[in-house]
């Protein structure tokens, strides 16, 4: 096990395209795929990274994503059990595309310590089938565009939103602006 100090290096994430590559229409590094070599490079330096950051973790973290981003590639990790929080745990490491090694990482940790402070305000009264039947008709459907890559063009979808929310201990309708 590496038992040397993480040191994180500083991302830029400032992009800077050429007129040479717009006028080439040169593809976006980040458009290519991860072979599979890369692959293999990512879960090891996955592995090593996190026995560094998290030795006491062993065991505890699956392997969730590996995408291209602003010149790095992204491994994103989830608990490997899940809690009954609606945020779960996560982290984003950031592997270095020239050696395949953790550069820098994210965890949401601190974030989700916050909400421990929060008291529950008691027993649930509402299924989610009794919310839903009341929030029925203030669901709004917007027609939007999202780029999927194993099509590699945009397809059109919908985004369900809603500005009502029902109270699980009450079964009461507010609008979301109305919550403190």
């Amino acid at each position: 096990m590496d038992t040397e100090q993480f040191a994180r290096t500083e991302i830029r994430l400032q992009e800077v395209v050429t007129i040479e590559q717009a006028v080439a229409r040169e593809p976006h590094p980040d458009s290519f795929s991860i072979t599979d070599v890369e692959q293999a490079q990512c879960i090891a330096a996955v592995e090593a990274g996190l026995s560094q950051l998290y030795p006491d973790e062993s065991g505890q973290w699956i392997l969730k994503t590996l995408h291209r981003e602003r010149g790095h590639i992204q491994a994103t990790l989830r608990r490997n059990a899940p809690s009954n929080r609606i945020f779960q745990r996560k982290i984003l490491l950031f592997i270095d595309t020239k050696n395949y090694k953790v550069i820098n990482y994210m965890d949401n940790k601190l974030m989700l310590d916050t909400f421990d402070e929060f008291q529950s305000e008691g027993e649930i009264a509402v299924s989610h089938d009794e919310a839903y039947d009341k929030l029925r008709g203030w669901f709004e459907l917007t027609p939007v565009y999202v780029y999927n890559p194993g099509q590699t063009k945009y397809v059109l979808c919908g985004k369900l939103d809603c500005d009502y929310a029902v109270k699980a201990t009450s079964g009461d309708v507010v609008e979301l602006g109305s919550l403190e």
